[in-house]
């Protein structure tokens, strides 16, 4: 088989729509965002919750760069949430209902 029967096959392969999770799971496994996405729920939960602490502190006027101790929890925090979805991909990605990444 040749390279360029190799990408034809993984480009026809890419375009295939994702199959539609099973609907007695909905809120265990997956969840429907607003946005019509399908996400695992701690994915969406972590997400969520860092853009509302961002829009938080800049509400209040903190900006991370300014202050250490806030820099140090954005890290942490942008850290455990790359570390869950890298938990979830490892772990429940045998069903491929999310694709990978935000």
């Amino acid at each position: 088989m040749s390279i360029e029967e190799i990408n034809a096959i993984c480009d026809a392969a890419a375009q295939e729509p994702l199959p539609e999770p099973d609907p007695h799971r909905e809120g265990i496994d997956w969840i429907r965002a607003e946005d019509g996405d399908i996400k695992h729920p701690l994915q969406h939960r972590s997400f969520e919750s860092s853009v509302r602490f961002t829009k938080q502190a800049r509400a209040l006027g903190l900006e991370s760069l300014q202050d250490k101790d806030l820099d140090q929890f954005r890290r942490g925090f942008s850290t455990f949430i790359g570390q869950d979805l890298a938990f979830i991909d490892r772990h429940c990605g045998q069903q491929r209902f999310v694709r990978s990444g935000m």
